[in-house]
């Protein structure tokens, strides 16, 4: 892929990662020339994004309707400039598991608001009303993270 790739990571790939992806296009679509994907740790590639997270970005939005999953991999690794996972724990995952690409491994909240930063909760099996709390804090989080996601492109 040309230019730099942005990849979101959550678990399973059907709720926060694309939401994620689907905020950063929207929010920055002219600003950021950058290819934005989404991945698992533990995805059933094919998924379509749960119901409740298309419904929770559509109202802030963004359309993940055509998002189907996929688990993350060393190809993907290697194609990315920068790695977004959900929580401190995805980050760790990801850099034990593909150590040579731990530099580009930070968490969301850690691009918005430094150190450790919030995890962003795994909404899968709550209600709607939840999904739309975590996308707003999801959207929250790019918003605050522009000038540091773009410093690292």
């Amino acid at each position: 892929m040309p230019g730099p790739v942005i990849v979101m990571v959550c678990t399973g790939n059907s709720c926060r990662s694309p939401m994620a992806a689907g905020f950063l296009e929207q929010l920055w679509r002219d600003e950021v020339p950058a290819t934005v994907l989404s991945a698992g740790t533990s995805a059933f590639p094919g998924t379509p994004a749960a119901p409740e997270a298309m419904a929770a970005a559509r109202e802030l939005g963004a359309d993940i309707g055509r998002h189907r999953a996929r688990e993350i991999d060393q190809a993907l690794m290697d194609e990315a400039t920068l790695v977004i996972a959900m929580t401190r724990s995805h980050a760790e995952w990801l850099q034990s598991r593909f150590p040579e690409s731990g530099g580009k491994v930070l968490t969301l909240g850690e691009l918005a608001r430094g150190d450790a930063g919030p995890d962003i909760m795994d909404p899968i099996g709550y209600s709607l009303e939840t999904y739309r709390q975590v996308a707003a804090e999801i959207h929250t989080l790019l918003k605050e993270s522009r000038e540091n996601i773009k410093a690292r492109l």
